[in-house]
């Protein structure tokens, strides 16, 4: 990877919907070798796919909840990773090292949701304490795989009927 393809990057980080054309006008280059270039930025796995980034606000809800969660000692993390994950609103959930054992990111429409799901959390056998965060940004890259968390969870029906 060089200079020229950190420029195709940084472009397209800032408008992924750029054309092949308007981004060889702005970086100097032809749209063949710009199209060649992504070509082999996606070959290498550098860009993995395009994405679509929500406004949450549009959709419903206020913002984003962080959960911190520490696992009790008796069970398996793997339980309260997965138990968390059948959560209403909750879209990741991942094992971390350090004080707290998972974190879990949940769309909220206000503070009660926010509280009825860190209650939820806490009712779980396998969860030991849960602390919170939030964070007002609305925006929400949309890949694949967040689609189909989206579908699964019937979110996109939800929306739908507002």
């Amino acid at each position: 990877m060089d200079k020229t393809d950190l420029k195709i990057v940084q472009e397209l980080t800032e408008n992924s919907e750029a054309s092949f054309n308007s981004l060889a006008m702005k970086l100097g280059l032809s749209p063949k070798t710009v199209q060649n270039r992504y070509e082999k930025l996606v070959e290498n796995g550098v860009i993995f796919r395009p994405t679509v980034e929500l406004d949450l606000s549009k959709i419903g809800y206020e913002g984003k909840a962080t959960f911190f969660i520490k696992n009790s000692s008796k069970h398996e993390i793997s339980a309260t990773r997965d138990a968390v994950s059948k959560l209403e609103n909750i879209f990741i959930v991942t094992e971390i090292v350090g004080d707290f054992d998972v974190i879990a990111i949940a769309m909220i429409r206000d503070l009660e949701d926010a509280m009825n799901i860190k209650n939820e959390i806490r009712k779980l056998p396998s969860v030991n304490q849960v602390e919170i965060a939030f964070d007002l940004d609305t925006s929400f890259p949309l890949t694949e795989g967040f689609g189909k968390v989206f579908q699964y969870k019937g979110l996109w029906e939800d929306f739908l009927q507002r």
